[in-house]
């Protein structure tokens, strides 16, 4: 299991000074690169929206490794699993939901692929949808996280589907 949070162990600094926009994805901070959207919004669907750091378990996550760069992503507040809609029609948005593991049909919805990119940078692939974890850059999608075919080829896309996770230990 690997655990991580915003900023340090003391809480007195922020990674913020040096990244410009932060997603927390539970006890490991995520940052996507290129990305400036920060929304203090809340939703109460589960959805998950990037935001400024408020340095609590609601920003904290635990990455359970299943081998084969595969994980589980949980928050820590409430115990739910990252997971995403695979269909258009909710816009591939990123959620929490409870554990489907015992599902068959859900089972990989649940699992997440991580590509190292150098550094602590990753690309964060759904294992059942073969979508990458991405964001919204605008207030107008309300900086929602989704899923989005690979924009690697895309050069105003390439950053946005790279996140940097920090490990507090």
């Amino acid at each position: 299991n690997s655990y991580g949070g915003w900023g340090t162990r003391d809480g007195n600094s922020t990674m913020a000074q040096h990244f410009d926009n932060a997603y927390d994805l539970g006890q490991v901070v995520i940052v996507a690169n290129g990305n400036s959207a920060c929304a203090a919004k809340k939703t109460p669907d589960y959805r998950l929206v990037t935001r400024e750091a408020k340095h609590d378990d609601t920003q904290r996550w635990k990455l359970t490794d299943l081998g084969s760069n595969t994980y589980t992503i949980q928050q820590k507040s409430n115990n739910r699993f990252l997971d995403a809609h695979e269909h258009s029609d909710q816009d591939f948005s990123v959620v929490t939901r409870p554990d489907q593991s015992d599902n068959p049909a859900q089972v990989d919805t649940q699992k997440w692929i991580l590509t190292p990119g150098g550094g602590n940078t990753y690309t964060i692939k759904q294992k059942s949808s073969n979508r990458f974890l991405d964001a919204h850059e605008s207030d107008g999608q309300d900086f929602s996280v989704v899923t989005r075919p690979d924009q690697a080829a895309v050069p105003a896309q390439v950053d946005t589907q790279k996140w940097i996770l920090t490990d507090l230990g």
